[in-house]
C-alpha cells in the first residue's frame, strides 16, 4: 500500500494513477487496516516510515462547553417546532407549532374573532392536532391554544437558559446531561 503524507491519503498499488503525490512511501497492509479500523476521534500520521495511531486530543472544558451549547441551541430549535399541547374538555390535543401552522392558527383565530356567528364557516374555522384530528374553533379554544403556544415557547426558552447557566457552573461538562429539564413536546407513539 503506498501513502502519501501530505495528502494524508493511501493508494492501492493496484489502481493505476496518471500522478501521484512526490512523497510516496510504502506502507504495510497491515498498517493500513490499522489506520482503517482505528476508533473515533483517533487519528493517523506516519512516523519514522510507519504508520501510527494518533489518540484524541484531550479537549478542554471551554471546547466541550462550547460543543454542549451548540447542542443546546438545536436541542431549543428542535422543541420549538415539537408541537404543544393544549388541554380541551379534558383530552389532551397536541398542536403543531412550526412556522406556517402558526401563521395558520393565528391567522384562524383573527378572522374567527371577527365574523360574526351566523357566518361562521365550520369546515374553515377548525384547528387540525398533530394526530390529525381537527377541532373546532371557539372564542375559549383560540383562547387556550395561543395561551399553550406562548406559555411552551416561554418554557423552552427558560429550560435553554437554565441549561446554559448550569452547564457554566458545571466542575465536568462531558457528564452534563442537556436533554432533560425540557418541556414535552409531541410523541405519536404515546
Amino acid at each position: 500500500m503506498r501513502y502519501s503524507k501530505l495528502q494524508h491519503s493511501f493508494y492501492p498499488e493496484n489502481v493505476k494513477y496518471r500522478s501521484l503525490p512526490d512523497d510516496i512511501v510504502f506502507v504495510s497492509d497491515e498498517e493500513f487496516r490499522t489506520a482503517m479500523d482505528r476508533k473515533s476521534g483517533e487519528d493517523y500520521d506516519l512516523i519514522d516510515g510507519h504508520i501510527v495511531i494518533i489518540p484524541p486530543r484531550e479537549r478542554t472544558n471551554k471546547q466541550i462547553k462550547d460543543d454542549i451549547k451548540v447542542d443546546i441551541i438545536k436541542e431549543r430549535e428542535r422543541r420549538k417546532i415539537g408541537g404543544f399541547k393544549v388541554n380541551i374538555d379534558n383530552h389532551d390535543f397536541w398542536f403543531p407549532n412550526d412556522v406556517a401552522s402558526r401563521i395558520q392558527q393565528v391567522t384562524q383565530s383573527i378572522l374567527f374573532t371577527q365574523e360574526n356567528d351566523e357566518a361562521i364557516d365550520e369546515d374553515v374555522f377548525q384547528f387540525e392536532t398533530l394526530d390529525g384530528t381537527y377541532i373546532k374553533i371557539t372564542k375559549k379554544i383560540i383562547f387556550d391554544v395561543n395561551y399553550a403556544f406562548i406559555r411552551q415557547y416561554i418554557n423552552i426558552y427558560k429550560a435553554e437558559k437554565n441549561h446554559l447557566e448550569a452547564l457554566e457552573k458545571s466542575e465536568d461538562p462531558s457528564k452534563y446531561n442537556f436533554l432533560i429539564g425540557w418541556p414535552d413536546i409531541y410523541d405519536p407513539k404515546k
